[in-house]
């Protein structure tokens, strides 16, 4: 399934009503509100692939790890968004919420002041981090992706 949306409270509503959905796909529009309002108490949904993208930077770490509390099944993972907070941090908390988790992939824009921490050790906190690069533009501004045959992002064509 695959939903494009302005309001993160949909994903548990989406979660309740198909309690056998086990891939979701959710991309936050430009005008995307950033609160949870009245999230329905939804726990262990057998959802195994989730991918968020939002490239509008509308979500916080807070509303991003809300989402992961109502899927803790999840073995594969998608991001794209802006992170605020040092992504050795963030990864550590996925890792507390996603505890089946075994593929990561990602498209993530380091907005933190860390600047220390390298991709060697990013990639050594879960055998599912080993896979990400880091690319660091003139102004020092990070991103950190994975690459794939086919990636959620665009599709990268080979001969």
């Amino acid at each position: 399934l695959s939903v494009h949306t302005i309001n993160p409270t949909i994903v548990p509503f989406i979660l309740i009503s198909s309690p056998n959905l086990v891939h979701l796909r959710v991309e936050f529009l430009f005008n995307t509100i950033p609160i949870f309002d009245s999230a329905p108490s939804l726990r262990n949904h057998p959802l195994k692939h989730f991918i968020l993208s939002d490239p509008y930077h509308k979500l916080s770490f807070n509303h991003i790890y809300t989402l992961l509390a109502f899927i803790p099944n999840v073995d594969r993972i998608e991001l794209n968004f802006l992170c605020k907070i040092p992504l050795i941090r963030f990864l550590h908390s996925l890792l507390k919420r996603l505890q089946y988790l075994n593929r990561f992939d990602c498209n993530i824009d380091d907005a933190s002041n860390d600047k220390i921490t390298d991709i060697q050790t990013i990639q050594q906190v879960h055998s599912c981090f080993y896979r990400i690069q880091c690319s660091t533009n003139d102004f020092h501004f990070r991103t950190f992706t994975t690459e794939s045959k086919k990636c959620f992002f665009f599709e990268i064509k080979t001969k």
